[in-house]
């Protein structure tokens, strides 16, 4: 009897019945139009581990299928990225609304098939595989189940990036949102503003040890996309049902792109790529109008290259003493009748939010940007403070994204973010300031990564393995579902099938320090903690 069933995130429902299904020489899969990529997916990773083919039949409906068949069909009353999942002595059923909810099913198949199925090496093949009888039904909590990669400060290119996708593919997540630009780096090639990855995407030297250190490494560091990479990673992801949505960081943060255009800074002067951490005092001119054309001549090439009809346009920590000393700002502030520079900011975000909707395109920020009035169309992204800003956001309808700081910065210290204080992370009810009658607006939870000291790709997994992992579970599962007993030895489970693909996170006896370790946290905020050593 197979009895090690390990599913993450843990289904919204599941019955077991005893005994199991055998797969092997003869098994089929029939697929509804509409579905056989889906089934196809399924076929391709049991063709790659078993000595047999499943091939995928076309099912037209003339006949029930016999024998020892995978069923793919469509039922519209499964909810958006929800399936069915039947598991019989005689085969299996998978039914869903649309091809998300396929994709899920097949997902959390393979993970019933156990972890030798993420194996691929060709002495491992084998002749059968045994599926446990079980009933599923199953759909995600939230609609936005995310993580973010920020580039702009270390470039780990397309390979780290797929491995990530496929990893968020497996637990269910949907949305990679891959921070492009920022003061150290500009990553994404744009073909009218070509000094952008030139000149931005390269700089001198790195700072190391911690935010306020004076050390640096000596070293240069650079890397960009070019726009066919970019295309290759968005293909790759939608593949697996997981939308990219890009994010070009400005008015502040955004050192790089000033390095490439100084003319669109408030003083006009030379600045170099930032080789330091933390919040930089030249921002964008929001006084000129060449600066908001570069802006939007950015965007619009980014829109091209992204399907996902959502950018984000950063917003966040902005300084305004540039703009306070700026006559072009100044003259800007008399003509819209602004009183204080913060103001600013409000009106180049709307005036990228209209350029953009001309394009049917919607934006994405920082919860900053609430500071001046935007309306309800917006999604935010909730990190810090503001959250007063952000209940009237939302008591006007608008969507809200959960990224709160202190749990669910993948940067973080596993001393300062223990697996623990991730998993019992709630984006409902761990914000007391948001009442019940918002949580319909609550659009989802996002995990970021600022790779401010994620210098290699080693340390890179070790930091966001096995907290995503957390992120995807409360993403997707019932809370009431939830249990931290359960999950710690699912993750482990789960983790192990990482490391075949190449991902080794922090191992288990790490993720959850004991109390008398984390008595320091706070100054693990500021250095680079267990993980320094990769």
């Amino acid at each position: 009897m197979h009895t090690n069933i390990a599913l993450l995130p843990l289904p919204a429902a599941m019955e077991r019945d005893d005994g199991e299904l055998v797969l092997g020489e003869g098994t089929r899969i029939r697929a509804v139009s509409g579905l056989e990529k889906e089934a196809g997916a399924l076929s391709d990773a049991l063709g790659l581990v078993s000595t047999f083919a499943v091939p995928v039949e076309a099912d037209e409906g003339s006949s029930p299928a016999a024998g020892n068949v995978v069923t793919f069909h469509l039922d519209d009353h499964i909810p958006a990225e929800g399936y069915r999942l039947d598991v019989k002595g005689e085969g299996i059923t998978v039914a869903a609304s649309g091809p998300p909810g396929a994709f899920y099913a097949v997902q959390t198949l393979l993970q019933l098939l156990g972890p030798a199925i993420d194996d691929p090496a060709p002495e491992r093949k084998e002749e059968a595989w045994a599926v446990p009888r079980v009933r599923i039904l199953d759909q995600p909590r939230f609609a936005w189940r995310g993580f973010m990669l920020d580039e702009g400060r270390h470039f780990h290119g397309k390979a780290a990036v797929k491995k990530l996708i496929d990893a968020m593919a497996r637990v269910k997540m949907n949305r990679f949102h891959w921070h492009l630009t920022d003061d150290q780096g500009w990553r994404v090639a744009v073909d009218s503003y070509p000094r952008l990855v030139e000149v931005g995407s390269k700089r001198d030297d790195t700072q190391v040890g911690f935010y306020f250190s004076p050390m640096r490494n000596g070293k240069p560091h650079g890397g960009y996309y070019s726009k066919q990479d970019v295309r290759e990673v968005v293909a790759y992801a939608a593949d697996r049902h997981v939308t990219v949505v890009p994010e070009v960081e400005f008015p502040g943060h955004c050192t790089a792109a000033l390095a490439a255009y100084p003319e669109v800074s408030c003083t006009g002067e030379p600045v170099a790529v930032a080789t330091s951490f933390g919040i930089k005092k030249d921002v964008l001119c929001i006084g000129k109008e060449r600066a908001l054309e570069l802006v939007q001549g950015v965007l619009d090439e980014i829109v091209e290259l992204f399907p996902s009809r959502l950018v984000h346009v950063g917003g966040d920590e902005t300084p305004r003493d540039r703009w306070r000393e700026c006559p072009d700002c100044r003259a800007r502030m008399t003509t819209e009748a602004m009183k204080e520079p913060g103001e600013l900011q409000g009106y180049f975000t709307r005036r990228i939010q209209a350029h953009l909707a001309r394009k049917g395109v919607s934006i994405v920020g920082w919860n900053e940007i609430l500071e001046h009035g935007l309306d309800a169309s917006v999604v935010v992204q909730y990190w810090l403070r503001h959250a007063d800003a952000l209940v009237g956001h939302m008591a006007r309808g608008g969507k809200v994204v959960m990224s709160q700081y202190l749990s669910l910065y993948l940067n973080h210290d596993y001393i300062a973010t223990p697996l623990r204080k991730t998993y019992d992370f709630d984006p409902a009810f761990s914000i007391k300031e948001v009442p019940e009658s918002c949580h319909a607006n609550i659009e989802g939870i996002e995990a970021p990564l600022w790779s401010e000291w994620i210098r290699t790709e080693r340390r890179l997994f070790w930091q966001v393995f096995p907290r995503l992992l957390a992120v995807a579970e409360t993403g997707w599962t019932p809370r009431d579902r939830k249990d931290y007993a359960s999950f710690r030895d699912r993750a482990r489970a789960c983790s192990q099938r990482l490391a075949v693909w190449g991902i080794e996170g922090a191992p288990m006896d790490v993720v959850d320090p004991p109390w008398y370790r984390r008595i320091a946290w706070p100054v693990h905020l500021f250095i680079e903690g267990q993980g320094r050593r990769y």
